[in-house]
């Protein structure tokens, strides 16, 4: 009966190998875990800054005499992110920042779900750009 190559490798040699596989697999697996849970908490924390952000653009539509192109500018953060967008309940635009335009972010059926519920919704391009 003819020796395989692996019982010709010293003891020493296999355990070595087999430790040095089990120890990639562990890291690895690691590595995914942690990758996952930051991915994870990520995007956690940029829903929850959204959410923020869309709370100070409720207060100021409260407000009587404020508009989202005038008070925006000092509470919203960034000026190059600037891009809410106010609709009544038939999608007509009632108020918007000058990135935005007239035209309504959201679809008959997207304006349908938000007058039932908070909608959250992922767009890739905005306003002509991302």
């Amino acid at each position: 009966m003819p020796l395989g190559w692996s019982a010709r490798l010293p003891i020493r040699l296999r355990l070595t190998l087999a430790f040095a596989a089990a120890m990639a697999l562990v890291l690895a697996a690691a590595g995914v875990f942690v990758y996952l849970r930051l991915a994870a908490a990520l995007d956690e924390t940029l829903d929850n800054g959204l959410r923020s952000r869309a709370d100070s653009v409720a207060a100021l539509v409260r407000q009587a005499d404020s508009s989202l192109d005038r008070l925006g500018r000092d509470v919203l953060v960034e000026p190059d992110e600037r891009f809410p967008q106010v609709l009544d309940p038939a999608g007509r635009v009632v108020d918007a920042t000058p990135l935005v335009g007239d035209r309504p972010l959201l679809s008959a059926t997207e304006i349908d779900d938000a007058t039932r519920r908070t909608v959250t919704l992922d767009r890739e391009r905005l306003a002509g750009g991302r």
